[in-house]
């Protein structure tokens, strides 16, 4: 036999879910009729556009309702509960959860209305009709080719504005600014101004484009930099894997086979001359060549860059040599060869050295040869401005600080929540690297500071003399 409760509980749910079902319909032809209402467009003075419509209210009785009833359903299933297994007793509770996200959605006629704003408004700027506007504002004539309406959040907190944004065929995003103008007859009117606006703001631009477009275009490597990045990167390891890899399985083969492969060109070269022979020989017998080429030109930035880090590091070590020479003076030579000294003066020289004698690495990077690499036409060299580009002492130091919190976070992970309780290196090399940081820190918090100091020589000797009069 069914017990009573679960006749009461099934009943329950099969009437919640008519009535459900029914209210949907019925908010869904109302909603329909809604969308299919005629919007109000007319002329306005300055060639701008008047938009109105009549906005989704909710009556007080209808509001009571829709408060009202959901604190009688709750209080019936908390009887209805209190008499079930705990099974039961957990689907009954579901029952208040979905029908006060049903009341949610059904008193949010905000929403509603931005949602009917916008169909009237998208209906009006179709992409055919900002091309048409566009024509007589841009002398190239570019096309639309994605349009939406937009309620944006200003600088001021709480405060919105409204605009119609489009992305053009030439990459600029321009806006129609959509102005509040009053109420007419219980609609509510806007002012669409028709002068467009180019905007330079990557959000506007990004909620333009369509989702798919935007996923297009995060993993283009035209329109996204680090995505060019990550190709450049990736194609230099796969051409790195296929030029030195097989080096790696067979060493001995593939030496003798690039040992012919040079003899047999240099006889044929002799032989006669490359032009000579058929252009698929040539190019199947200079394929490797190219590719070898290809893998030296892809390795230009990242030798670059290596570079860079190395006259960095030769500094830092010239440094950390000379204090530790000193130290071997005052010391009589009792400091011997001290590892954990040498690591301590070889972080702290590096640290200080690329980010406080930026400058003097500069003009070691403008002196090297290497980096001098001039264009025939312009006498620029790309890899002395990428060099100095990349180690900016701004940019070292964000580096460092991320290196240095990443290193103790993982030093004390290791000594406290491992269960070997080790260090990531060991304790003292751990700990005079810390010490080295620590110093970076400081040393950096006293630069800052300086310039807030209000002391200065000047200032001290007026009041010397000063004193020296009164007396």
């Amino acid at each position: 036999m069914i017990k009573l409760y679960t006749l009461i509980t099934l009943s329950l749910f099969v009437t919640y879910a008519i009535w459900v079902a029914w209210l949907r319909w019925s908010e869904f032809k109302a909603e329909k009729d809604w969308l299919r209402a005629e919007y109000t467009f007319k002329l306005l003075r300055g060639g701008n556009v008047g938009f109105s419509y009549r906005p989704c209210q909710m009556s007080d009785q209808e509001l009571s309702v829709l408060i009202g009833l959901p604190l009688m359903i709750m209080g019936l299933c908390a009887v209805i509960a209190g008499q079930m297994e705990g099974r039961w007793r957990m689907i009954l509770l579901i029952v208040p959860c979905f029908y006060f996200v049903y009341i949610y959605k059904r008193m949010n006629v905000g929403a509603k209305n931005r949602k009917r704003e916008k169909v009237g408004v998208s209906s009006y700027f179709s992409c055919d009709k900002i091309t048409e506007i566009c024509s007589g504002f841009f002398p190239d004539h570019p096309v639309c080719l994605f349009s939406n309406y937009i309620i944006h959040q200003t600088e001021e907190l709480g405060v919105f504005e409204r605009f119609v944004a489009a992305h053009l065929s030439d990459g600029t995003t321009i806006v129609f600014k959509v102005v509040r103008r009053k109420d007419e007859r219980g609609k509510w009117s806007f002012t669409i101004i028709m002068n467009p606006e180019v905007v330079g703001d990557k959000e506007i631009t990004n909620r333009v484009l369509p989702f798919w477009e935007r996923i297009k275009r995060t993993f283009n490597p035209d329109y996204n930099d680090f995505m060019a990045l990550i190709a450049y990167l990736l194609m230099w390891m796969i051409l790195a894997v296929l030029t030195v890899g097989p080096f790696f399985l067979n060493y001995r083969l593939w030496g003798t086979i690039l040992f012919g492969y040079s003899i047999i060109g240099w006889i044929l070269a002799l032989i006669r001359k490359p032009q000579e022979y058929p252009q698929w020989f040539i190019k199947a017998y200079t394929f490797p060549g190219r590719l070898m080429n290809l893998l030296v030109v892809l390795t230009a930035p990242l030798l670059v860059f290596l570079v860079g880090l190395f006259v960095i590091m030769v500094v830092a070590v010239i440094l950390a040599a000379f204090i530790y020479g000193l130290s071997w003076i005052f010391t009589n030579g009792r400091i011997g060869l001290n590892i954990n000294y040498v690591a301590f003066l070889c972080v702290m020289s590096f640290s200080l050295t690329a980010v406080y004698a930026n400058g003097v690495i500069q003009r070691i990077f403008e002196c090297l040869d290497v980096f001098r690499n001039f264009t025939d036409k312009t006498m620029d060299s790309p890899m002395l401005g990428m060099i100095e580009y990349v180690y900016q002492k701004e940019n070292i130091n964000c580096v460092l600080y991320t290196t240095y919190l990443i290193f103790i976070s993982l030093s004390t992970f290791g000594l406290y929540l491992s269960d070997s309780h080790e260090y990531l290196i060991s304790e003292d090399i751990d700990s005079a690297i810390i010490k080295a940081f620590l110093i970076h820190i400081a040393f950096t918090n006293m630069v800052t500071r300086r310039k807030e100091i209000k002391i200065n020589i000047k200032g001290i000797m007026e009041y010397v003399i000063k004193i020296f009069k009164q007396k």
